[in-house]
């Protein structure tokens, strides 16, 4: 039989070169007042993108730097209730609660058998305790305590934002389905960014001259 598509067209775009711009289009374009403010604005904008992430550059050298030079010993009853948690809240979200379908799922979606996905949540797990016990030190060592009223805010933002009538669910995300271990580690999570945010302003960073890139040319 024929099929008939109906769809509608958002927008028909075409390249526009700089000499084309003018004050007049960036007006009916951009809502800009004038060229120098366009300018302007996209200046402003690529400067905040640098900035950001220029943070998260840094946040995640440290927190390398930190899981490079710090031993840590994780209990092995504390390891092992985490991965138990972490595996039985993946089968609830991404198999419906069936086991059974655990290994299929893996295979169709990730090509992992069963035991290379469980060597990949050991090891994501493993790093993330890990910085959770050093960042949790260095939080007591410096003496700082959780903002609750900006944690709360930040909670409320999440609620909100992912349309939910409280924050259980969320709580039991964070916790792989243990509620109280979400909580804790949601607040943990808040308290480290804190904590980040601060070594970064005391941290030496480097940064790079741009290289930049050189082209050959061949005749033939």
């Amino acid at each position: 039989k024929a099929v008939v598509f109906t769809f509608t067209v958002n927008s028909i775009q075409r390249e526009i070169a700089f000499e084309e711009m003018d004050d007049a289009f960036v007006q009916t374009n951009f809502g800009a007042a004038s060229m120098e403010e366009f300018y302007t604005t996209i200046g402003e904008g690529l400067v905040s993108d640098s900035e950001y992430y220029k943070m998260q550059d840094a946040n995640e050298d440290i927190q390398q730097y930190l899981l490079d030079n710090c031993t840590v010993d994780i209990p092995s009853d504390y390891f092992a209730d985490l991965m138990e948690a972490y595996r039985n809240m993946f089968i609830w979200q991404y198999c419906g609660g069936d086991e059974s379908a655990l290994e299929e799922f893996l295979s169709t979606n990730y090509e992992y058998t069963v035991d290379e996905a469980e060597d990949a949540w050991r090891e994501t797990l493993t790093m993330q305790v890990k910085l959770d016990f050093i960042l949790g030190a260095i939080a007591q060592e410096m003496g700082m305590e959780l903002d609750q009223e900006a944690y709360d805010a930040e909670l409320a933002e999440y609620v909100s934002y992912y349309s939910l009538e409280n924050s259980e669910p969320l709580f039991e995300s964070y916790g792989y389905g243990d509620l109280a271990y979400g909580e804790k580690r949601m607040k943990e999570m808040h308290l480290q960014s804190d904590l980040l945010e601060k070594l970064t302003e005391t941290a030496v960073i480097t940064i790079a001259e741009p290289v930049e890139e050189q082209t050959e040319s061949v005749t033939e």
